[in-house]
C-alpha cells in the first residue's frame, strides 16, 4: 500500500512541475521558441496565441494594455476544450480591471470571451467592451464549472443581433460569474442571460442595460443589482 501511495505522490508532483506560466503583453518580442512566452521579455502579442500554447493547470498572465482579435475576427480569449486554464488580466481583480481592456473594435464578428467545451477553467481580471457581436461573453456548448471573476462588461451594443447579451451562458453546465460588473450594455436580450438555469452571480453590479438586466433565471446569490430586473435576489 505504501508503494502505490508513493507512486500516485510522485505522479501528483510531476503533473503540478508541468504546469506553467505564459506571458502576454503588447511590448513582448512574441517568442514561440519552446518553452513559447516563458518570460515578459519574451511574451506574446496576443491573449490568443498564449492560449492555444497552454496546456491543462497552466496560468496565462496578461499584461496591462488594450487588446483585440489577432485577426479582426477570432474572439480575443477563446478559451474551448481546455481543463483548469486560468487567464488573468494584470492582477486578476476588480480594482485594475479597467486597465486590461479586450476593445471589440465595434465588430460584428468576434467576441472579447469565449468559453467553449471547457471544465474548471478560470477568466479574471479585465474590461470587455466594443461588442456587436451575438454576445460579448458566451459561455457555450459543455462547459462545467467555468469561472468569469473581477471582470467589467460595458459599453457593448448587440442591439442589431437576435439574442444578444452582455455575458450568456447557453447551454453549459454550472459556471460562475463572481464580483464582476455588467454595466451599460444596449442588449437584445440582456446584461446577463442564462439559458440552462445553472448559472450563480455573486457579488455582482448588473446596472444599466437595455432592455433588461436579466434574462431567463440564473441563480443569483448575494448580488447588488439595480434596474429593470424582475428577478429575485437569493442570499
Amino acid at each position: 500500500m505504501s508503494r502505490v501511495i508513493a507512486i500516485l505522490a510522485l505522479l501528483l508532483c510531476v503533473a503540478h512541475a508541468q504546469a506553467r506560466t505564459l506571458y502576454v503583453s503588447t511590448t513582448g518580442s512574441h517568442d514561440t521558441n519552446a518553452p513559447a512566452f516563458s518570460t515578459w521579455a519574451t511574451a506574446a502579442t496576443n491573449i490568443q496565441a498564449a492560449i492555444e500554447a497552454s496546456s491543462s493547470g497552466d496560468t496565462v498572465r496578461v499584461a496591462p494594455g488594450t487588446y483585440c482579435s489577432d485577426n479582426g475576427t477570432n474572439d480575443i480569449i477563446s478559451i474551448t476544450n481546455k481543463s483548469n486554464l486560468s487567464v488573468i488580466g494584470g492582477n486578476g481583480t476588480l480594482f485594475d480591471a479597467d486597465k486590461t481592456i479586450l476593445d471589440c473594435n465595434n465588430s460584428t464578428s468576434n467576441r472579447a470571451i469565449l468559453l467553449d467545451n471547457s471544465t474548471n477553467c478560470i477568466v479574471a481580471g479585465f474590461t470587455a467592451t466594443k461588442s456587436k457581436a451575438d454576445t460579448t461573453v458566451f459561455f457555450g456548448g459543455t462547459t462545467v464549472s467555468n469561472e468569469l471573476n473581477s471582470c467589467i462588461v460595458r459599453n457593448n451594443d448587440m442591439q442589431g443581433t437576435l439574442y444578444g447579451s452582455g455575458i450568456k451562458n447557453w447551454p453549459s453546465g454550472r459556471d460562475k460569474i463572481i464580483n464582476t460588473i455588467v454595466v451599460g450594455n444596449i442588449c437584445a436580450k440582456g446584461g446577463i442571460e442564462t439559458c440552462s438555469g445553472g448559472t450563480d452571480v455573486i457579488g455582482c453590479i448588473v446596472e444599466a442595460n437595455t432592455p433588461a438586466q436579466f434574462y431567463s433565471a440564473p441563480v443569483y446569490v448575494a448580488n447588488s443589482i439595480y434596474g429593470n430586473s424582475s428577478h429575485a435576489i437569493i442570499n
